[in-house]
């Protein structure tokens, strides 16, 4: 399977990449995300991360976060990016599941940490604007050091919506569903249900921070000493 989602529907890509990973876990050894040619998939548009947070588009399809900051690209660029979904409104489980994540980078090392990026994006656009994103993440206590609450729109939110078989009926009660993406920005890992198993996803970050070319190239083994 590989790592690079291919160009399609949203709701596609994801169900053929993501939805086979529900639970948490890596994907298969074989994974790659080397592109064709041998062009590094950290300078493409469109990695898994940049498909599902900008369909692509960064410039067109901007993010914001709760201090009114955009999210660009960059800052996103070989780390291990967290994602999960929010809405100003959600019930306490996504409360406590938003908290845990706010939490998440504490105990990391400092290596690992400056090297993890934490986001949620909203599923409810028509109404949480940046203003009613700081107003939440000020009411939790939320620093954006260490989670960025980011607008998202309708399309993006139809998009996942579908793709992880999620209840529209539901919205804007977000889904459980915390994605994982290697410093590649391809999908790695997943987890599902509350309560948010954090001491397993900080141990499976400091994993995927050591895969500096992502999951489907593991480091090489070091060269043992001549005798």
């Amino acid at each position: 399977m590989r790592g690079v989602l291919s160009r399609g529907s949203l709701a596609t890509r994801l169900l053929r990449r993501v939805l086979p990973v529900l639970g948490a876990g890596l994907l298969a050894a074989g994974a790659t995300s080397s592109a064709p040619g041998g062009r590094d998939d950290a300078l493409r548009p469109e990695t898994a991360l940049s498909d599902l947070l900008w369909s692509g588009d960064p410039v067109a399809a901007p993010r914001i976060d709760q201090s009114g900051r955009v999210l660009a690209p960059s800052s996103l660029r070989d780390r291990v990016v967290v994602l999960s979904f929010v809405s100003t409104d959600c019930l306490i489980t996504c409360v406590a599941r938003t908290l845990a994540l706010a939490d998440l980078t504490r105990d990391l090392p400092p290596d690992v940490r400056a090297r993890t990026v934490v986001l949620a994006a909203s599923v409810a656009p028509d109404r949480d604007d940046v203003a009613a994103l700081r107003r939440f993440a000020e009411g939790l206590r939320i620093d954006a050091g260490k989670l960025r609450l980011v607008t998202w729109t309708a399309a993006a939110t139809a998009g996942v919506i579908a793709a992880l078989r999620y209840p529209a009926d539901r919205l804007p009660e977000p889904p459980p569903t915390v994605l994982v993406f290697d410093r590649r920005g391809q999908i790695a890992m997943t987890y599902g249900g509350d309560p948010l198993d954090v001491p397993r996803l900080r141990r499976d970050i400091a994993v995927l921070h050591s895969l500096k070319d992502g999951v489907g190239h593991p480091p090489r083994p070091a060269a043992s000493a001549a005798p």
